[in-house]
């Protein structure tokens, strides 16, 4: 099969995306399994003191791209002003070319110059200080695509999360829970699985309060919410759905395989158990889009920008799951 063409956006320029995305389309894995176009400032690679292997060859259309062993290719979205852009130090303007790159990369993939995307970490403030008014990639890919619903999953190796809630405070995540929004995801949660490969995938749902609210005695969200949502979901699906689980006990089952997919109801739900076991394989991965999205699952760590200490294994990593998501 031919490799696919993959758009990989560097990301705020002032945190770790360019370095690890540079480290990454070196592999020679990478090479192989896909050709990658690099979509941002080709500036924030040239101009670095970044430590990689290859030559950079800044272009201005897509098709000017060779995919060439030990050259990255880069589209190059220029910044407003580069010279303002420091290492470590989130602003307006790489706020500003990261949302543009980001966006560049996910159009190339509408088009169909591209089959897959991969976003390096953009910073949710530097977006806010350049007047981006999208809370994450999350909610700019549903816009861009014109999509009725997608959700965000995180993997790490063989363990599997889909969200309901995203990039809210803990304080307002009982009051977004809706029973329709909670089928859906697990709705998502099935059809990825089910990409995968699984005849008939087993989703479970975490629950939100501990010991699963005993009842109602310690909350009453799983009673009023989860358990109708799991059997809309049901009838949806036409399929069994578990839980909702306590969830420390769900992650401990999915570990053991008695689920293949665990909807959590917020973020750091599904972010501290796979941080915990698989920070370098985790990856972000878009679902219900027109195409494979993915990225990886950590942010811009503006305190190590600029200093060769990223480790890019998170962001090969999401490489290398858009390129086999493209082959299914």
């Amino acid at each position: 099969m031919r490799r696919p063409i993959l758009t990989v956006a560097l990301g705020d320029p002032a945190g770790i995306g360019p370095e690890v995305a540079a480290k990454s389309l070196c592999l020679p894995e990478v090479s192989r399994r896909c050709r990658a176009l690099a979509v941002g400032d080709a500036q924030s690679l040239s101009l670095r003191r970044l430590l990689f292997s290859a030559r950079i060859r800044p272009i201005l259309n897509p098709a000017q791209a060779r995919y060439e062993p030990g050259v990255i290719d880069v589209l190059h979205v220029p910044s407003a002003d580069f010279s303002r852009i420091r290492p470590g130090v989130p602003g307006p303007v790489g706020g500003e070319n990261s949302f543009r790159a980001a966006v560049k990369a996910v159009e190339l993939a509408a088009a169909g110059l591209a089959q897959g995307v991969v976003h390096a970490p953009i910073s949710k403030l530097a977006w806010n200080m350049a007047g981006v008014r999208f809370p994450g990639h999350t909610e700019l890919l549903q816009k861009l695509c014109s999509v009725p619903s997608v959700a965000m999953a995180i993997a790490a190796g063989p363990l599997r999360t889909v969200l309901v809630t995203r990039h809210i405070p803990f304080s307002r995540v009982a009051a977004e829970l809706d029973p329709g929004e909670i089928a859906e995801t697990i709705r998502h949660a099935w059809n990825w699985m089910k990409a995968l490969g699984l005849r008939r995938p087993r989703i479970g749902l975490c629950a939100l309060n501990p010991h699963g609210g005993e009842k109602g005695l310690i909350g009453t969200e799983e009673i009023r919410i989860l358990v109708p949502a799991v059997r809309r979901a049901e009838k949806a699906l036409k399929a069994k759905i578990s839980g909702p689980w306590p969830a420390d006990s769900a992650f401990r089952a999915h570990r053991d395989g008695e689920v293949d997919c665990l909807v959590t109801l917020y973020h750091d739900q599904s972010l501290i158990p796979l941080k915990l076991v698989g920070a370098e394989k985790l990856v972000n991965i878009t679902l219900g889009l027109p195409f494979p999205r993915t990225s990886p699952g950590h942010g811009t760590a503006f305190d190590i920008a600029g200093k060769n200490r990223a480790d890019p294994g998170p962001m090969t990593e999401a490489i290398l799951t858009a390129a086999r998501m493209c082959g299914r």
